[in-house]
């Protein structure tokens, strides 16, 4: 190799090292997202879980000073599920909120019972265009410069192997709410 070269190589070749660290990240979240076991089903109080998760987030939350509120009643509320499965699913939900408010805004979480018990995930972040409400929850599609396109896929995975019904979307200008329905 020439001298003249040396420095030209050296970057190629480092361009290839980081190509192939990040090939490597997307094929271990594509295989995750593949092998989403069964739900293991135990009737689990979802107030406790949200308490657990929001206190894993909130660190986050507060240091783009975003406030992270939980609306939960004082009863047990009650569903038959996979905890750690839907720990995941929270965690998911609450980081796309973090990420599409960035800073200085607000999360709010709500459980509620009603006619159906429900949990609501809102946030005042930019919103979803109607072109990406379509594309959200399809494997790979990131509105995100460093997304994979991975977290609302096994969200959604997870969801749906529960049987629970799920949307989200942009409410009313400002507010975009990921619903849960239990039953």
């Amino acid at each position: 190799m020439r001298p003249e070269d040396r420095k030209d190589f050296t970057n190629a070749l480092q361009v290839s090292i980081e190509r192939i660290s990040k090939l490597n990240q997307f094929m271990a979240n594509f295989a995750d997202v593949i092998r989403t076991p069964e739900p293991i089903r135990e009737v689990s109080d979802l107030n406790i879980i949200l308490n657990h998760v929001t206190m894993l987030m909130r660190g986050i939350c507060e240091s783009s000073n975003i406030s992270l509120t939980l609306r939960l009643g004082d009863e047990p509320f009650l569903v038959n599920m996979d905890p750690q499965q839907f720990e995941q699913v929270l965690v998911n939900i609450i980081k796309n909120s973090v990420e599409a408010v960035g800073e200085n805004g607000w999360i709010e979480v709500e459980t509620r019972k009603q006619e159906r018990k429900a949990l609501f995930v809102r946030d005042n972040g930019k919103g979803i265009s109607k072109d990406g409400q379509e594309q959200l929850f399809t494997p790979f599609y990131s509105t995100k410069k460093d997304g994979q396109g991975i977290g609302l896929t096994l969200t959604k995975e997870i969801l749906r192997n529960h049987g629970f019904c799920f949307s989200l979307e942009t409410v009313r200008e400002g507010v975009t709410e990921f619903t849960i329905i239990f039953d």
